[in-house]
């Protein structure tokens, strides 16, 4: 960014519980920004290991840190709330406690932002990575759609079936009003629910479960589209260990019960704002998942080999329940639309996604602007 072009501050935020093994490698990639005028916060939801004083090292070395504590431990959701209330910046950067941005991350989304006025966000590509036992990172992919501008109205349509939504969106940089609208909405929601919300939702929403689709989707509306840049990357970690795990032991997709569920769960965080805010969009909202479920149950059951218990822990009361709130119209639309729908993932997998290009593995992230070095090391 050039000398006489206009450096609003940012606040880069970073949200954690225990992560003292993990801490320094956002730290390290902030403070290396060639963006200077960054506010680096650091809230800590109650940590029992020795974050606090990992942070309040760093904290020493570069005063743009700055380190809170809760006095007990909050939850995700409201920690996000907590900490967007406190950045000072006039754009917000969320990171993960173990995840780092590229060097010149912050200076490149900055200049996208400045540019383009009638952005609600900037994403950048994810880069994402495996921690090894070894310590060393291997690359998994690198996602970004090959549109770099993408409509609200196509936002809308697509975020609740796209990575767009779930992955990029929520790692974006926001305006800090609009980063406090949507953190204090998913609060306030997961909160005090909607009634007829199973009560297990809110618990897991509170812990960050399906808190990404919604984020940009609060405020879109006021904006006309979104910019995607491929000029920089924010870098996502997995740990080894978990890599074959689930990302939760009440939504996952091992059987055709727990798939139902994943989809009820996801329809019911959206719905609140497709039913008040995007009503012309509802009736497409309404047939995907009305349809979309019982595809994937089928593709998932192949997958696994046709496996004679996989649709064990599917009832009846759970179809019903699934159902209870579609009308008879509906529920013959979605029937109808069923085959259409099953020929339509048919042909996205047999003809389409062979030529998507959204997903990289060929990068070479062993280079000083990750953050890497020639072993795959974190180096600062």
């Amino acid at each position: 960014m050039g000398n006489t072009a206009r450096q609003p501050l940012v606040s880069i935020v970073i949200t954690l519980y225990n992560g003292a093994r993990f801490i320094s490698w956002p730290l390290l990639s902030c403070m290396h920004q060639t963006y200077r005028n960054l506010d680096i916060l650091v809230l800590d939801d109650a940590s029992t290991d020795d974050t606090e004083a990992v942070v309040k090292q760093y904290a020493e070395q570069d005063k743009r840190i700055r380190y809170v504590r809760n006095e007990k431990n909050i939850g995700y959701a409201r920690s996000l709330h907590k900490v967007a209330w406190l950045a000072m910046g006039e754009y917000v950067q969320l990171l993960g406690a173990d995840d780092w941005l590229e060097r010149n991350y912050i200076e490149t989304v900055v200049e996208e932002f400045e540019k383009h006025p009638k952005a609600a966000c900037v994403a950048a590509e994810i880069i994402s990575l495996r921690i090894m036992p070894e310590g060393n990172f291997k690359l998994i992919d690198g996602y970004l759609p090959k549109k770099k501008t993408i409509s609200k109205d196509t936002f809308i349509r697509s975020v609740y079936r796209s990575d767009v939504g779930s992955t990029l969106t929520p790692l974006a940089l926001f305006r800090k009003e609009d980063f406090l609208e949507s953190a204090g909405f998913m609060k306030e929601m997961f909160e005090h629910p909607p009634q007829n919300v199973p009560p297990e939702l809110p618990a897991l929403q509170l812990k960050g479960h399906g808190t990404g689709d919604l984020f940009l989707l609060k405020t879109i509306h006021k904006y006309d589209y979104l910019i995607l840049t491929d000029k920089t990357a924010f870098m996502k970690t997995e740990h080894f260990e978990n890599a074959n795990k689930p990302h939760n032991l009440t939504i996952d997709w091992t059987s055709a019960g727990r798939i139902l569920r994943s989809y009820y769960y996801g329809r019911l965080g959206f719905e609140y704002l497709f039913r008040n805010a995007y009503r012309n969009f509802w009736a497409g909202f309404r047939l995907f998942f009305g349809t979309d479920p019982f595809v994937s149950i089928f593709v998932t059951f192949v997958k696994q080999n046709f496996k004679y218990d996989f649709f064990s822990d599917l009832k009846r009361e759970d179809m019903k329940t699934y159902f209870a709130d579609y009308s008879l119209f509906e529920k013959i639309v979605s029937a109808f639309f069923l085959p259409i729908h099953f020929m339509a993932r048919a042909a996205h997998f047999l003809f389409i996604r062979p030529l998507d290009t959204s997903r990289r593995h060929d990068i070479n992230v062993r280079q000083q602007g990750y953050f890497l070095d020639e072993a795959g090391r974190f180096q600062a």
